[in-house]
Order: C-alpha cells, then sequence, then structure tokens
C-alpha cells in the first residue's frame, strides 16, 4: 500500500520523531485509527463500551462522514484501524468503507469479536486487509466468562465462512489472527487453544495480556502465569 509519497511522508514522521523534534505539523498521519460505530454487542466485563462507561452515543459512521475524515489524508494513509472501543461489524456500511479503502490503496484493519451475523463473502471481495478475532476460549463456559453473551458457535461458523470465501474467490486476505486475552479461566488450554484455531483456518494466534483500568477484580481475572 505504498507509493512515493506516503514513504516521503513517513520517513520525515519518523525522522522528526527520532531528532527529538516531533514537529509534524505539516506532515499527514500514515496510519489512522477510527471508530466507525459506538457500540457492542457483548458486555465484556473488563470493556470501557461493554460496562457502559463510555459516553452514550447510538450514531453509527456512514460512507460519507468516512470519506470526508480520510479524503484530506488518503495520499499518504498506509493502513486505517476501522476500530477501538466499539464492534465494527455493527455498522453495517463497514463493507463499503473497507471497499472505499481498498480503491484508494490504503489498508483496512478489523478487531471484532465475530459473534454477530456478518456477511462473509463481502468481507473478502471488499479487500479487508487484516481480521482479528477476539476470543477468548474454545468452549462456550470458558469462552462466556469474559465475552459475556458471546456464542462461541457463531464465533467458529463466520471464521469457517470466511475462510471458505477466501478459498471460493481465491484470495490471500484477510489475514485472519485469532487473539485470545489470557485470564485465569483459559491460560490452561493455550495450547489447545491454538491447535483448534489453526486447524479451523486462521493465520495466526496471540495470546495477549488483560488490560485494568483500575484494580477492581484483578484477582478474579489475573492469571497466575507471570508471563501475563
Amino acid at each position: 500500500h505504498s507509493s512515493v509519497k506516503k514513504l516521503w511522508n513517513a520517513f520525515r514522521i519518523e525522522l522528526a520523531y527520532r531528532s527529538n523534534q516531533p514537529d509534524v505539523s505539516k506532515l499527514s498521519p500514515y496510519f489512522v485509527c477510527l471508530d466507525v460505530a459506538t457500540t457492542c454487542n457483548l458486555n465484556c466485563p473488563l470493556c470501557q463500551t461493554g460496562q457502559n462507561l463510555n459516553l452514550k452515543r447510538e450514531s453509527k459512521m456512514d460512507l460519507a462522514h468516512y470519506q470526508q475524515s480520510i479524503e484530506p489524508l488518503q495520499e499518504y494513509l498506509f493502513s486505517v484501524n476501522l476500530y477501538n472501543w466499539s464492534e465494527p461489524f455493527l455498522n453495517r456500511q463497514v463493507y463499503d468503507i473497507i471497499q472505499y479503502n481498498t480503491d484508494h490503496n490504503i489498508a483496512s484493519i478489523i478487531s471484532s469479536n465475530l459473534s454477530l451475523k456478518v456477511d462473509a463473502e463481502r468481507i473478502v471481495q471488499s479487500g479487508l486487509q487484516h481480521l482479528i478475532i477476539s476470543a477468548d476460549g474454545i468452549e462456550q463456559e470458558v469462552y462466556e466468562q469474559y465475552r459475556v453473551n458471546g456464542k462461541l458457535e457463531k464465533v467458529i461458523d463466520n471464521v469457517k465462512a470466511i475462510v471458505a470465501a477466501k478459498k471460493k474467490f481465491n484470495s490471500s486476505t484477510p489475514t485472519l489472527e485469532w487473539q485470545c486475552l489470557v485470564n485465569k479461566h483459559n491460560e490452561h488450554s493455550l495450547k489447545e487453544t491454538k491447535k483448534f484455531a489453526i486447524n479451523l483456518g486462521v493465520n495466526e494466534v496471540r495470546f495477549a495480556n488483560l488490560n485494568f483500568y483500575s484494580s477492581q477484580d484483578q484477582d478474579r481475572w489475573l492469571p497466575t502465569n507471570p508471563n501475563y
């Protein structure tokens, strides 16, 4: 997703920071994180959105407003994260937004719980570059400890459908990353989780740390393994 203009802009930004002169006011970002939705279908206990701690907003970004935001930057962008504190696939225009990025040589990256209805073929055909699948267990009773109201069966079905769509359209994208937040309830089955996810057809498995915004409930969630 590079071009001479993108590379030169990114080089100047990195040079400024490494020279301890971080005045990049006349340059453009080469990466953007932009939430295209404001809500989530799950109630994860350590998530600001899942616990309704964020500002209540029901709006979702439509394609026109996305274009308005990105158009001044698109000549310089390598990629856009279309997520942060929400579930991107709750926004039904997300496929059009991904397609817009693809048409302008910008990579789209999404992190999703995939425990909802998605269009697997549109995900592939839109040109989504990378899809992070947030799932923290391979048994419902373990998975739902953190992914409250999530359905593991739905996640698995969606992964299978996306893998099938990639084969149908002979596409190498999106690369699929199964992300597991390691906690006290799933740390005993990390090897099994990796094997299971790889067998589904994902490209990689990542075991990640939990994020705490207070000391509340740390004893409930922190794993015994000091690496996590």
